[in-house]
């Protein structure tokens, strides 16, 4: 009989679990102590069997292990083909970008090309025009009719300039004409090369196209496939354990999530480690910045004996003083000519009463017949007096006071540019989250990655290309510490900025709103939800 047949034929499994269950009830009668009845026909297992059960046991904790390495596997590939897909998104964007600007060169470079032409158009009526009016004033002044019918000579002459002039606009207006078709003739080549370079950019934004439809096409299919090959290791793995499909989905789910946390922690803790130690160093690279500084002021002070010159000053003001000895003139006791009626024969008396006075000079008696046969020396006795006062200034080298102005060089760390608007895209985007990911997309009910950023700093007032290396070249870059929100977290295949192909929008405490992938709607989680940005810039 066809129904019996599977009878005879018990399944592997039942007969493990049967063996399991013995297992259990063996564990219940040592626990009980014997006391336990079994039904009858049930078969007393033997040493032998419960080792065996044990074996079974021990053979699906592999099994598990094993489901759950497939799991692992399937979310790997499931993750490749949507770094593919991404990838490939963002290098469409790029360019269809870079053709628009071509096309928008070429179109520029047309507009420039037509009006070089209506240039030389103009140029070439101006001309003909010339060519025509030298040609009626040269019939005018022709020999002997430009005598005959001249009212004399002034005319003549008249008409002869008039001619002159003529040639000469005639000669302007055919340079004119050169100029006009030389430039005519470089604006339509370069217009020429700049439709070349857009319809070759346009061709390459169309193989873009097709290459992110492909990709995004078997990153679809990967889905598919991984999503079936999940339901399925699941649907294993709670046959394995014992346990509901839904349950053991639950428990995936749960793992799942757990590792990502793990993971995100785990990055963000050694992005925190990485920003500390980038601002460690920067604080080194400014205190040894600020030591220098220090260091250079200080020895421009010892060189600056510039202030014991500012007591030099005061030495000169006690010139000042010594020319007092110009009371020395004022032995005007010259009043006493009187004496002088006797002139000749009491010239050295008169010498013998001005050293009467000379006494009141003390510091240079000696000195004051030389100030009356030459007063002009007085001024040269003025500097002997100026050695005296120059002692006086070297016991003020107070100058030691200048090293107190040497703490005033605090170095202020530059802090980097505030981005304005960013409420206003936060705002923006925080409106978009729960709408699908679309390649491609930037609104106005779907999105992609660069597509979202560039909408919400657009609400913003800036403008932004649909193309995430263009957001981060045409940004500030700054660093993880400096991040604020508002600013923009890339990631990129390697360490040069030509490979990013991924953008979110940072909103603060680790946050970032982004539209992931094909299947991930808007959402807003942790920045190393998946795995560390390394790109950072600022709008």
């Amino acid at each position: 009989m066809p129904v019996a047949a599977p009878q005879d034929r018990e399944p592997q499994r039942r007969t493990t679990s049967r063996w399991a269950s013995a297992v259990v009830l063996v564990a219940g009668l040592a626990i009980g102590g014997g006391h336990a009845a079994y039904a009858d026909g049930d078969p007393t297992p033997s040493k032998s069997d419960v080792a065996a059960a044990r074996d079974r046991a021990d053979a699906k904790g592999r099994d598990v292990a094993a489901v759950q390495a497939d799991l692992i596997r399937a979310d790997l590939a499931l993750e490749t083909a949507g770094d593919r897909a991404a990838q490939a998104a963002e290098a469409w964007n790029g360019a269809r970008w870079r053709a628009e600007q071509a096309r928008a060169d070429a179109d520029e470079a047309d507009e420039a090309a037509e009006t070089a032409r209506e240039d030389v158009e103009s140029q070439r009526e101006l001309y003909a025009a010339t060519v025509v009016q030298s040609y009626e004033d040269a019939t005018q002044v022709q020999g002997l009719a430009a005598v005959v019918e001249a009212d004399g000579i002034e005319s003549l002459v008249d008409r002869t300039v008039t001619m002159g002039n003529t040639s000469d606009a005639l000669n302007h207006q055919y340079d004119a004409f050169l100029a006009s078709s030389a430039v005519a003739d470089v604006t339509a080549s370069t217009a020429a090369q700049a439709s070349e370079r857009a319809a070759a950019a346009e061709a390459e934004a169309e193989a873009a196209y097709d290459a992110a439809a492909a990709a995004e096409a078997a990153a679809g299919a990967e889905a598919q496939s991984v999503s079936a090959t999940k339901a399925d290791l699941i649907a294993e793995l709670a046959e394995l354990e014992g346990i509901s499909v839904r349950l053991a989905e639950k428990r995936q789910s749960a793992l799942e999530r757990e590792a990502a946390e793990a993971a995100a922690a785990a990055a963000q803790a050694e992005a925190q480690a990485q920003a500390e130690a980038e601002a460690e160093a920067e604080a080194q690279a400014q205190a040894a910045a600020q030591g220098q500084q220090e260091q250079a002021e200080q020895e421009q002070p010892t060189p600056t004996p510039s202030a014991p010159a500012t007591p030099t000053p005061t030495v000169t003001s006690t010139p000042t003083v010594t020319p007092t000895p110009t009371a020395a003139p004022t032995p005007t006791p010259p009043p006493t000519p009187p004496p002088t009626p006797t002139p000749s024969s009491t010239p050295t008396p008169v010498d013998t009463p001005s050293a009467t006075p000379t006494p009141t000079a003390a510091p240079t008696p000696t000195q004051s017949p030389t100030t009356t046969t030459t007063p002009s020396q007085s001024p040269t006795a003025t500097p002997t007096p100026t050695p005296a006062p120059t002692p006086a200034p070297t016991p003020e080298p107070a100058p030691t006071e200048p090293p107190t102005p040497t703490p005033t060089p605090p170095p202020t760390p530059t802090p980097p540019p505030v981005a304005t608007g960013a409420a206003a895209a936060i705002s923006f985007a925080t409106a978009q989250i729960g709408e699908p990911y679309k390649w491609g997309a930037a609104g106005p009910s779907a999105w992609d990655c660069s597509g979202l950023t560039s909408g919400a700093w657009a609400s913003a007032g800036k403008a932004l290309p649909h193309y995430s290396v263009a957001q981060y070249t045409q940004s500030t870059k700054i660093t993880a510490a400096q991040l604020a929100p508002g600013d923009l977290v890339f990631w990129g295949s390697s360490s040069n900025p030509s490979s990013i192909y991924h953008v979110a929008l940072y909103v603060g405490d680790g946050q970032i709103i982004h539209a992931p992938r094909t299947g991930r709607p808007v959402s807003r989680e942790s920045m190393y939800y998946w795995r560390a940005p390394n790109f950072f810039a600022r709008p």
